[in-house]
């Protein structure tokens, strides 16, 4: 009482009139398909409930109803971070004010995007210039201890107290004091008079 169809591969149905799973758009019921349908960027597809439109669920980064955008932070397969961001999936933009204490000249990552690597200005130094280097003090200002400045020009040299609190001078062999401010004056040997002067006897006169 009832023809049976044998359906092809891309039709269902009792009479084959509609798309099979995972095909959309009867009747040409086209097979969805990621690398036609999702850009090759997907980790799979499915038709949708009206089995009109392919579903893509984009891997990595990937965006659009086809997988065919990649924002500007991202490289590769959308799956790294672009120089000068970290920390892939965020990939966060690395940024003097931000990284670098706002003591760089120049900021971009470490190369394995995890890190964000500063050029620190004269007088700073450590990851993110958050220190004064050698022979500089008081962070954030990191003055540079100089001879005429913190010596009163009478140090051989100058540097810091290891701590980068203090100019340390080394003075000049006649100048003293933590500045070499002090100057030593030569003390001389006073020559000590006698008192009394020793005496001989007039000889008499014949």
């Amino acid at each position: 009482n009832t023809c049976v169809c044998t359906c092809k591969d891309s039709f269902d149905g009792s009479s084959c009139d509609t798309c099979s799973a995972n095909h959309i758009g009867y009747p040409t019921c086209t097979e969805c398909k990621v690398k036609d349908h999702c850009s090759d960027h997907a980790d799979s597809v499915q038709a949708d409930a009206t089995q009109q439109k392919c579903e893509c669920d984009c891997r990595n980064q990937w965006k659009g109803d086809t997988c065919d955008t990649c924002d500007v932070n991202f490289t590769g397969d959308c799956d790294v971070c672009t120089v000068g961001h970290i920390n892939f999936p965020t990939c966060t933009l690395c940024t003097v004010a931000t990284h670098c204490s706002n003591h760089a000249s120049a900021v971009t990552d470490d190369g394995s995007r995890t890190t964000c690597k500063c050029t620190c200005d004269v007088g700073f130094e450590g990851t993110d210039c958050s220190k004064c280097s050698a022979g500089h003090i008081n962070y954030p200002t990191c003055t540079e201890c100089t001879v005429a400045a913190h010596c009163s020009g009478n140090a051989l040299s100058v540097t810091d107290d290891g701590m980068r609190n203090t100019c340390v001078c080394t003075c000049k062999d006649s100048f003293d004091g933590s500045s070499c401010g002090m100057h030593l004056m030569a003390v001389r040997a006073t020559p000590v008079l006698p008192t009394t002067l020793a005496t001989r006897p007039v000889p008499s006169a014949r």
